[in-house]
Parts: C-alpha cells; structure tokens; sequence
C-alpha cells in the first residue's frame, strides 16, 4: 500500500506542468484500467504485488494533482470552500469502499472484483471531459504560441509578454558559450526553470517539513487499524473493516464542515490546520488505550474528522503561503515530499510492530508523535506573522506620531 500511495505522489509533480490537465487524468483512468485487467494474467505472487502497487499509485498520482489545482484556479473568493466540497469524494470513497470490497471479494473473488473497480475508474474520463481552464490560462497559451515565432530582434516585446521569474530568455543574437552556445539561428528559445523564489520561501519549507511528518504518519491508522482491532480486542473481521467506514464517514463530515468556515474572515485556516494535525496526533496516541469496538470506534471518527479538515485545507493554505501563481509548482514539490514519505510510514509501523511481537502500541504512539509535530512545526508561520504585524502596526503608529 504504501508504494502506491507513494507513486502516486510522486509522479504528479513532473508530469502537471507538461500536459494539459484533461490529458493528464485521461491517461489515470487507462493506466488504471490496464493494469487492473493485466492482473488477470498474473503469473506470480511477485508480478501481483508489482501490478497491485506501482500502477494504481501511477494512475491516481495522475489525477490527483491536477483536479485539485483546476479548482483553486477557478475559485478565488470561495476557494477553501470550493476545495472542501471538491474533495468530499474521497470520505465517500473511504466510506463506502471497505465494506464494498468485502463483499466483492466474497462474491467474484480477487479477479472479478478488480474488473468491477476498473470500470467504476473508467468513469474518470467522463469526468477529467468536464475539465476546463480558466480565461486566463487561455489567454496564456496564446501568449506562449505567439512567442515561439518570435525572432531575436523582438526580445524586448518578449520580455513584456512573460515574466522574466517564470521564464529565461535566451538571445541568440550575442555569442556565448554554454547553454547560448548550442542554440543556431536567429530565433528565441524559452526555457523554463525551477522557480528560484519559491525555494528561497522559508514558509514553504516549513510547509513542507510539517507535510512530510504528515506523510510518514498518515496511512499508518487506515493501514493497520482494523487488523489492531482484531488482534487486541478479539473484534470480528467484517465488523472491524467498518471502522474504515466510519472514519470515511467522518472524513467526509470533516471535509463538508471546512468547505463551510474556512473562508470565514475571523478564521486563521493555517490556525485550523495546525490543531487538526495535533488534534489527529493526539488522538492516535490515545488510542493505544482503547480495548472495546465503541472507543476504537471514537477515534477512527476523531481522527477522521481532523483529518477530512486536512485534506481539505492542504492545497488552501499552500496557497495562502506561495500565492495562487505558484500553487500547481509548489503544490508539486509538495506531492513529491509526501509521497517518498507515504513510501516509509507504513512498512516503518510494520517494522516496529514485527519488532514488538505484533504489539501496535508503539507504532501508534510514534504515529502520534510524528502528527503532531506537524501541526507545532507549521504553528511557527503563523505566529511569526502575527508578530511582524504587530511590529509593523506599531512602526506605522510611531511614524504618525
């Protein structure tokens, strides 16, 4: 599980900024779908594993990165709340899922059920047709066509056209050596860079380091909570795969109760989202001291409810933090983080529990640890602002004085 979670981010960094969104969950869906009728044809237990992991990750890493970022490009005003209902599938997903799949599993075994979730994935590409860009993204692309049969001569207008931050401009008219070297002819070529200004934001960096605590420490419940609730509390196995359904159900209740105050003016969004990861945090530490279905039943809500705000906060306070302009480069890099820490959490947290004889206890307990990290780490920004506001306030009263 935790290498398709962990392809899955890690390839939507790349491919976003070269393909045109509709494009990019176009092929998700026939990635998916492929690979998921392949299984069909598996000849063993290691081509299964390779087929089970790799391209479903590849196939959501590709959808999920750009459907988020077309809704923060269309939404400005209501954005957390247009952001909150987007991703609302997902609790649903969670919620329904787990008991779906039972019942797939015990009714047309493993093949039959992969055909069903092939086709039910298919029905993306009916969606991604939905998918359009903003005015202003047209208006760009024309931009950009009239730019590449622009001649040396007309660098000035070229300037004019595109920021000099998102592009470099390379005149072959002046002799050099290096890059202006093995360019020929009397044309301009364009190319494109990695956005210097976003790696000297040190808010982003935070961001990020909060994201990879997150990362590590995420999947680890939806992972190994059900097979805990069987092992410690002598929970039946149909009953214990509903706690995944009730932490989809208040994951989705999470989700819907962001998109309806984060856009709140007396609401601090990267407030919210530090004490959902704390509270998350906390919880699943907690949680080691639950022994009956109903309390192992109050924290998949708990940490589901925490974490539906998170989800649907993430890309909001990203964007609060490097700007609207810079979302689908950061939010990218972002995915990239997560995704190689998705790729340790879980076998880490198998690790320790092999190591403890199948205790879970401190598996949990450093998930929590690692969770709530998150939320302190990320509280710095948010505090720094407040005081360089104050100063600032303070300074202005001073001049006026």
């Amino acid at each position: 599980m935790s290498v398709c979670l962990s392809v899955r981010f890690l390839v939507a960094v790349g491919i976003f900024c070269q393909f045109v969104r509709f494009l990019v969950i176009l092929c998700q869906s026939f990635v998916f779908n492929l690979f998921c009728l392949l299984h069909l044809l598996r000849t063993s237990p290691l081509a299964m594993r390779l087929q089970l992991c790799f391209p479903p990750g590849l196939g959501c890493g590709l959808m999920y990165l750009p459907a988020v970022v077309t809704v923060n490009y269309w939404f400005e005003k209501n954005r957390a709340r247009a952001v909150g209902i987007a991703v609302c599938g997902s609790g649903m997903g969670m919620m329904v899922f787990p008991p779906l799949t039972r019942y797939l599993l015990d009714e047309y075994s493993v093949s039959g059920c992969l055909i069903i979730f092939a086709g039910v994935l298919l029905n993306c590409c009916v969606f991604c047709a939905l998918l359009r860009p903003t005015p202003a993204e047209c208006w760009a692309g024309k931009k950009t066509h009239l730019v590449t049969n622009l001649h040396s001569g007309e660098v000035q207008e070229l300037k004019e056209l595109l920021p000099n931050d998102k592009v470099v401009i390379v005149d072959e008219s002046r002799p050099a050596g290096g890059l202006r070297g093995k360019v020929r002819g009397a044309r301009v070529w364009i190319v494109k860079q990695v956005d210097m200004d976003l790696m000297r934001q040190w808010r982003f960096w935070l961001y990020c380091l909060a994201a990879a605590f997150g990362g590590i420490s995420s999947y680890i419940p939806h992972s190994f909570l059900p097979h805990r609730a069987e092992t410690e509390a002598g929970i039946d196995k149909e009953l214990a795969a509903y706690l995944i359904s009730i932490m989809g159900f208040a994951n989705l209740a999470g989700r819907l109760m962001s998109s309806l105050i984060s856009d709140q003016r007396w609401l601090n969004r990267m407030i919210v989202y530090c004490c959902c990861c704390f509270v998350a945090g906390l919880s699943t530490t907690f949680s080691i001291f639950a022994t009956h279905y109903y309390t192992f039943a109050i924290y998949a809500a708990v940490y589901g409810f925490s974490g539906g705000f998170i989800i649907a906060l993430q890309s909001v306070v990203l964007t609060d933090i490097v700007g609207l302009e810079k979302l689908t480069a950061a939010f990218g890099l972002l995915l990239l983080l997560e995704g190689a820490c998705v790729f340790v959490g879980p076998p880490m947290a198998g690790s320790l529990t092999d190591y403890f004889d199948g205790d879970y206890t401190w598996a949990f307990v450093v998930t929590g640890i690692l969770m709530s990290l998150a939320g302190v780490s990320l509280l710095v920004v948010p505090v720094v602002n407040f005081v360089v506001a104050k100063k600032s306030k303070a300074l202005k009263v001073m001049v006026v004085t």
